[in-house]
């Protein structure tokens, strides 16, 4: 039987909401997290997709050793995050920010 696992987003993405005229004129922002299971536990080696709903344009990264995954520099928008690895049930969360 599969388990869920779950994909933690920290609070830096809400950063791609928050981009405004500024004097370096960056259009976009990182999304960053960790992988864990339903015990708390990381989640190396898993893939992590990043969707622009807006685009349909799709970002990958593969969770380090402790689980982590970073998308630095993505265009402002709205994204869907998926998470896979086998042995696990698919992990997506909803649109944000």
């Amino acid at each position: 039987m599969k388990s869920p696992f779950k994909v933690i987003v920290s609070a830096t993405a809400l950063s791609l909401l928050l981009v405004s005229e500024c004097w370096s004129q960056i259009g976009g922002g990182s999304i960053v997290g960790s992988v864990l299971d339903a015990s708390g536990a990381a989640i190396p080696g898993a893939e992590v997709r990043a969707t622009n709903v807006g685009t349909n344009e799709v970002s990958r990264i593969i969770t380090n050793e402790t689980g982590y995954f970073e998308f630095p520099l993505l265009p402002a928008g709205r994204y869907v995050l998926e998470a896979e690895n086998p042995g696990f049930e698919r992990a997506r969360t909803v649109e944000f920010p």
